[in-house]
């Protein structure tokens, strides 16, 4: 649970799977996050270009705008935006393009919470 005295960190999810970003937005607001959902890459984009965000969470493969192109713009509106890619086709190619586009983390499905806030800790941590 985060600090509740400090100001809650805004977060992004990102997915094409209602119930997952259902679940998400769920478990993160009650762990202490302000989230803010979106239900595809191209929704994403709009929401990063309005807004200021702390963390953008988000599934690789999406109608529109797959996650490595919403990363990749994503970094060029907010460069020191801490970001999660998250997919169930988990192999050593998409781990590779996600730290080549400066993903700071990369997490396949099916995940557990826990781990997932472990990541956003980790994410958190000054470098």
């Amino acid at each position: 649970m985060l600090d509740p005295s400090k100001p809650r960190p805004r977060l992004l999810v990102a997915d094409d799977d209602d119930e997952l970003r259902a679940v998400l937005r769920r478990v993160l607001e009650r762990e202490g996050y302000e989230v803010t959902t979106a239900a595809d890459g191209v929704q994403a984009r709009a929401l990063l270009a309005g807004s200021v965000f702390d963390f953008l969470v988000s599934d690789i493969q999406m109608p529109g705008l797959d996650g490595f192109a919403l990363l990749a713009q994503a970094r060029a509106l907010h460069p020191g935006l801490r970001v999660v890619l998250i997919t169930a086709y988990p192999d050593l190619i998409r781990h590779s393009q996600a730290a080549a586009l400066g993903g700071v983390e990369y997490l396949p499905k099916p995940f557990k919470i826990p781990d997932l806030l472990t990541v956003l800790e980790r994410a958190a941590a000054p470098n």
